[in-house]
């Protein structure tokens, strides 16, 4: 089964979830909230100012594991 644990807010809560093996994190410790043009930008690598559509580069590949 795969899980996510949400709501890490810092190290000590990354390291207990790491020691449960758990692959997958989100919250605070990894970004604040964004909006959903905020966080395609994230996700595309380019700042949120320079989305426009026939211009956003390719996406890159990303580890969306924890961080390690």
């Amino acid at each position: 089964m795969q899980v996510v644990a949400e709501g890490v807010e810092h190290d000590g809560q990354l390291e207990i979830i790491r020691a449960l093996e758990c692959e997958f994190a989100q919250g605070y410790y990894f970004s604040r909230p964004v909006a959903a043009q905020e966080a395609e930008a994230l996700l595309l690598g380019v700042h949120p100012g320079h989305l426009i559509d026939d211009q956003i580069p390719a996406p890159q590949p990303r580890d969306t594991r924890t961080r390690g």
